[in-house]
């Protein structure tokens, strides 16, 4: 029988193997280099570890938990991953042990995790560990090169005209005040997801997240304002190293809604990721936001194979 053995993770040592398991998984190719920079940025004043699972001198999982400091109470992230190949072999169960015994000196009462919702045999896993479903989360996707703008002539001028003015953080500076208000509307559109299972970081903790990070370009976060205020927002993050966008946040607070303003972001969204080469922007979303998804079925999002959101209200102590 082969013997298995879990420990914490070297990050040098161990991460081009942590990244080759990752790519296979997560619909994306994953790199070392992409791995140490999350690595050398832990969560803004929480805690994070990661682990692995060697058999016969190869790694066969990969298991990781954080806390970032917003969230509730004693709770902490978890997340399992098993070679193929090795499954059934008490790999995971290992490897889950491992993170929950970190977690229990640390404190941490409660994990969240999440599996894809074609995966049976991942929530069957996390089932049998006491976990339960709290959402159904899915990304969708718009292939640029086959949008057509003409469809939504004219929705940009209407929004303007009704007095809403358009543009980019880039556009009226990247200033404290701006990153503020930056930070305000999406507190607000955030706390209205009907998704939302924790708080939203604070001004601080955002600006570590957003404007500090490497992603984060101005002219990328599209907002619409009335007078002074910042009343929506489509943020974008470009990579070009495949051409695609992420449209990380689009949404309207409550009192503007029904007027066009997030079809008229998005559509500034879409112009400028073509402008940047991108071939494609995928989204998120949340199974229970009908109005979000109403607007993503009309400019042509297509919907790709999702994620269970997951709650384990009690760590076993």
């Amino acid at each position: 029988m082969t013997t298995i053995t879990t420990r914490a993770a070297i990050p040098e040592q161990d991460f081009e193997a942590v990244a080759a398991l990752l790519s296979i998984y997560e619909g994306e190719t994953i790199t070392k280099a992409q791995l140490l920079a999350s690595h050398r940025q832990p969560p803004v004043g929480g805690i994070a570890q990661q682990f692995v699972a060697e058999a016969d001198g190869r790694i066969v999982g990969y298991g990781m938990t954080f806390r970032q400091s917003w969230m509730a109470k004693g709770r902490f992230f978890v997340k399992i991953w098993v070679l193929t190949d090795q499954r059934q072999q008490g790999v995971g169960g290992q490897l889950y042990d491992t993170v929950e015994a970190f977690v229990r000196s640390q404190g941490g009462s409660s994990f969240d995790s999440n599996v894809f919702d074609n995966e049976p045999h991942s929530l069957r896993f996390a089932e049998a560990r006491g976990f339960s479903t709290i959402r159904h989360l899915f990304e969708s996707e718009i292939k640029l090169p086959q949008f057509d703008a003409s469809r939504f002539e004219g929705v940009i001028e209407q929004v303007q005209a009704s007095g809403i003015r358009l543009f980019t953080l880039a556009d009226v500076g990247n200033t404290p005040e701006n990153l503020h208000k930056l930070w305000e509307v999406n507190h607000t559109v955030y706390q209205d997801d009907p998704g939302v299972t924790e708080a939203f970081p604070n001004f601080e903790e955002f600006q570590k997240l957003t404007s500090e990070a490497a992603w984060f370009n101005p002219a990328g976060q599209f907002l619409a304002a009335d007078g002074d205020q910042f009343v929506g927002l489509g943020a974008l993050r470009h990579n070009a190293e495949d051409k695609s966008c992420y449209n990380m946040m689009t949404g309207v607070l409550r009192p503007y809604r029904g007027r066009k303003i997030a079809l008229a972001l998005k559509l500034l969204t879409i112009r400028y990721a073509q402008q940047l080469g991108a071939l494609i922007i995928t989204t998120n979303n949340d199974a229970q936001n009908a109005p979000m998804l109403a607007i993503n079925r009309k400019l042509g999002y297509v919907p790709l194979p999702g994620v269970y959101r997951l709650l384990k209200t009690q760590v076993e102590r």
